[in-house]
């Protein structure tokens, strides 16, 4: 049964991501993502981004490295995104914008190797790991669901405030805030729900005012999609919104959840996909 039907799960990230892939063609007309890096042409030629894809996966970015030591990274038709940098050892995740010209040193140390950038915004390159590798996986559930709600709380809010003080200092963008927010608002809802997706309890056992600060609103933001964390949040949040106890992957659990991202992901992207059906 689960063989059979697995490819069904996958077609809802998909119709997820066409929702939220539809552009305007005001959008469709930005100008590219390029950022400039120099550097080591040794360390540059062993570099690789990818990035969310907003569907099932990860891609791959187009790299263009010169005899010079300069790596350009281009991403069509974006002006942000998150994404990883990899090399041979090293996995840095980082936040990309348009125009960037950053300096970058491997730092190959024996208890372990890294990353360094210098130059315009590389605060979104350097402290992005630690900001994003929020405490959430050292809370565990114990059989008290009320006490795992108040540590996970506390701790959502003490990263919040955190995070606050962070844009505050490095006078972070808009679109900095607005995607590493959506980070910290994923991985809360995510270690929220961790109990029922592990099977440790059931929705019949959780408080009424369990999941009062979770809305579907959250889930209808264009970035949503651009988020590994989120889109995971977003599949929990289909999985366990419904209280029937339907099998996994069954015929009627599809065609429910398909109605339900129909009908409640609309705003400006939910009117581009009920357009085009």
């Amino acid at each position: 049964m689960k063989n059979r039907y697995t490819g069904k799960a996958t077609l809802i990230l998909l119709i997820l991501a066409s929702i939220f892939s539809c552009q305007t063609e005001q959008e469709i007309k930005e100008k590219d993502l390029n950022v400039v890096f120099t550097g080591d042409i040794s360390t540059l030629r062993k570099i690789n981004f990818s990035f969310f894809d907003g569907t099932t996966s990860f891609t791959k970015g187009s790299t263009t490295l010169d005899s010079s030591g300069i790596l350009i990274l281009s991403l069509p038709n974006d002006i942000t995104r998150l994404g990883v940098l990899q090399m041979p050892g090293v996995n840095k995740s980082i936040f990309v914008t348009s125009n960037d010209t950053i300096a970058l040193d491997f730092i190959n140390e024996e208890k372990a190797k890294d990353l360094a950038f210098t130059g315009q915004n590389s605060f979104h390159y350097n402290s992005l790991d630690k900001l994003i590798k929020l405490q959430f996986d050292t809370i565990k559930y114990s059989g008290d669901i009320k006490k795992y709600k108040e540590l996970i709380q506390r701790n959502y809010e003490d990263q919040k405030k955190l995070l606050k003080e962070y844009y505050k200092e490095k006078r972070c963008s808009s679109n900095f805030r607005e995607v590493i927010n959506i980070e910290l608002e994923s991985e809360y809802f995510s270690s929220l729900i961790k109990p029922l997706y592990s099977q440790e309890i059931t929705l019949e056992d959780l408080p009424d005012t369990y999941f009062e600060n979770v809305t579907i609103d959250f889930f209808n933001n264009d970035l949503m999609l651009k988020s590994r964390k989120g889109t995971l949040a977003m599949k929990l949040y289909l999985d366990h919104y419904f209280t029937k106890p339907y099998p996994n992957f069954s015929e009627e659990k599809f065609s429910d959840q398909e109605m339900f991202i129909i009908e409640n992901f609309i705003g400006n992207t939910g009117i581009c996909f009920n357009g085009s059906s």
